[in-house]
């Protein structure tokens, strides 16, 4: 046994190595001509298809608005924020209490347990997100010490703030625009799905029922 295995090892050590071939180039995706309005429409088109739903906002008033009216129709009385500059730009604690809503930032909950506790507790969760791809309806989410992956992904609602500068037409785009690579990058596609029990497609098994993207100009 050990003669075989040293003739295969001086086989394998003398065989030819076969040069690397190259990657074939990529035929261009038509959507990288689209122009904004139309790369938009298609990102708010593929989301749709997945359950998930899109929001414009003009400005921050206007986004506060928007948060009102979901919150309200989907009846949200608490909601866990990360702690981004998303989070920050909204002012979303003095909001939440001149509208009857209880918001916990996730800056508050010093320790994992009590953000876990927190996190599977309330209505909804808000965060930012790294970016936006049009081809297929996805936001991508940096995960890091201020964007806790749970409150993306605990609560029965996720909300994604974006602006519409981080919008990008193919999932490559989006990736070369993040200039630093996070330790955990999360691809989000409509709510949470499944097709584990009888291959028959379920949302909301493992994570958010529902996806709330709003794309602040």
């Amino acid at each position: 046994m050990q003669s075989a295995r040293s003739n295969i090892l001086n086989s394998l050590k003398s065989a030819q190595k076969e040069p690397v071939q190259p990657r074939p180039a990529m035929p261009p995706f038509a959507g990288m001509n689209f122009d904004r309005e139309t790369m938009i429409e298609r990102f708010s088109t593929e989301l749709a298809a997945q359950a998930g739903v899109m929001r414009r906002a003009s400005d921050l008033a206007d986004l506060r608005c928007i948060l009102s009216e979901i919150s309200k129709a989907e009846g949200i009385k608490s909601m866990i924020a990360s702690n981004d500059e998303t989070e920050k730009s909204l002012g979303l604690l003095e909001w939440g209490a001149s509208n009857g809503f209880k918001v916990f930032g996730a800056e508050t909950l010093h320790d994992r347990e009590a953000l876990k506790e927190k996190a599977f507790s309330v209505d909804a969760g808000l965060t930012g997100a790294a970016f936006a791809v049009a081809e297929s309806g996805t936001i991508g989410i940096a995960i890091n010490r201020d964007m806790p992956r749970l409150v993306s992904i605990a609560p029965p609602i996720h909300i994604a703030v974006i602006h519409v500068e981080k919008l990008f037409p193919t999932y490559e785009t989006a990736i070369e625009s993040i200039e630093t690579m996070p330790s955990q990058l999360i691809l989000i596609t409509g709510p949470s799905s499944t097709a584990d029990i009888q291959a028959t497609p379920f949302k909301g098994m493992h994570g958010p029922e529902k996806l709330f993207v709003i794309l602040v100009e």
